[in-house]
């Protein structure tokens, strides 16, 4: 059963995505009023010791009681990202090269100076008091690199929108995490 959790203004730290691959995101040259991107895993924080993160977020009100417990789930699936009212921001892809290191990691692409080969796109705006930030920091599946994804929405609305069946408590993601995380062969 799909679901939508609110994630906006305070309610946005309820969802950690620091383990999350986005999947697909369309970078425009003007910035829309609304934007979405689909991404591979995030983490419901719902344990207790995570409640001042959002002291008013209900979780058992807003997620129809579809939880057991109080622990923290991850979405082992993919899930969209929703945000509205976009008035401005900026993207950081920072590109991976198609070899590994000596110790299995990948190499951040360089140019031919040595520098780290990055591409940036900003959409300028006046920044105002009561502008809500969002920040993503996350691998990229394609290109294969960084992003780091910083928006600024004027009272927007900011979901996530997941399958309940890739509901997975976060321990069990933890314990095996090459058999709950992205893999490039779960993209039908």
């Amino acid at each position: 059963m799909n679901h939508i959790v609110d994630m906006t203004k305070k309610r946005f730290g309820k969802v950690d995505f620091s383990e999350a691959h986005i999947v697909d995101l369309f970078c425009p040259l003007s910035l829309p009023i609304s934007l979405e991107f689909t991404l591979w895993g995030a983490t419901l924080l719902l344990a207790p010791h995570w409640k001042e993160l959002a002291p008013d977020w209900n979780y058992k009100e807003i997620l129809d009681g579809i939880f057991p417990n109080d622990d923290n789930y991850y979405i082992s699936g993919f899930g969209v990202v929703k945000i509205t009212n976009l008035v401005g921001g900026e993207v950081d892809f920072d590109y991976y090269e198609n070899i590994k290191s000596t110790n299995n990691r990948r190499l951040i692409a360089k140019n031919h100076d040595g520098s780290r080969l990055i591409h940036n796109r900003k959409w300028p705006f006046k920044k105002t008091k009561g502008l809500d930030e969002y920040l993503w920091e996350n691998n990229l599946v394609w290109p294969r690199g960084g992003c780091v994804l910083r928006l600024f929405s004027d009272n927007g609305a900011v979901t996530f929108e997941f399958d309940t069946d890739d509901m997975i408590p976060a321990e069990k993601y933890c314990m095996n995490p090459r058999r709950y995380g992205f893999n490039e062969k779960k993209i039908k």
